[in-house]
């Protein structure tokens, strides 16, 4: 599957955003943009458990989003995930 994701956000002048440009010496922008494209390999096998890693604000949620439209909220009963997988999974 071949990807191509480009997001642009509004940065909203505030205190915060000013303190944190003077703080790391980096000039404050009015806006923020992001592209992310290439090869998943998603269809190559199938499967139902995924991973995404990377550092804070590389775009993990951008994908999550757009490739499978969110995250979904899992719930399990016993102290260990791992319990309550079916015992012949």
């Amino acid at each position: 599957m071949k990807i191509n994701i480009h997001k642009e956000v509004e940065i909203e002048p505030t205190i915060r955003t000013e303190l944190l440009s003077s703080m790391f010496e980096v000039p404050a922008k009015t806006k923020l943009s992001v592209s992310l494209s290439g090869d998943l390999p998603l269809d190559d096998r199938p499967w139902n458990i995924g991973l995404i890693v990377g550092p804070s604000g590389s775009g993990k949620t951008l994908l999550l989003n757009n490739l499978f439209g969110g995250s979904e909220l899992l719930f399990w009963e016993h102290k260990s995930v791992i319990d309550d997988f079916a015992a012949d999974h």
